[in-house]
């Protein structure tokens, strides 16, 4: 059986476009925003574009706090929606991949980032956890550049 659970952050120092457009066009720059999170993104299987697309694969290899072990996670773009600003990722490898299917980003024109696990077994709250922290850092780096 398949559950979901679902996070949100208010967006104050980004807009939802740029926010949105992190995440659908310039992923690489995920590294040098979220620098103590994220610590490595690649495109991987043939992939050559950052923009997300479906299909689209991409390594991403996570600090995780307080320990500092790093988790990889491999995943590919299932869905993208510009018009509601949603892009769905399958996860396909990675130490995640015994319980969490994919993730899913919802972006909404009043200022909320939400992400959504598809899991099996346990509630993936380290993960929803993890994708608050990278939010909140994004929107933070935005917050500073005003």
């Amino acid at each position: 059986m398949t559950y979901s659970k679902s996070i949100e952050t208010k967006l104050n120092g980004v807009t939802p476009d740029q926010f949105y457009k992190i995440f659908r066009e310039q992923a690489s720059l995920l590294r040098g925003i979220c620098s103590e999170i994220v610590n490595d993104i690649q495109l991987a299987d043939g992939t050559k574009t950052w923009k997300a697309a479906p299909g689209n694969r991409k390594w991403i290899h996570y600090s995780i706090a307080p320990s500092g072990n790093v988790m990889k996670v491999k995943d590919e773009v299932e869905t993208v929606d510009d018009p509601t600003k949603t892009i769905s990722f399958k996860v396909l490898t990675g130490a995640i991949r015994d319980n969490i299917i994919g993730f899913k980003l919802e972006v909404s024109d009043d200022n909320i980032a939400r992400w959504t696990v598809a899991y099996t077994n346990a509630a993936p709250d380290d993960y929803l956890n993890l994708l608050e922290s990278i939010s909140k850092t994004v929107d933070n780096y935005y917050a500073q550049l005003n």
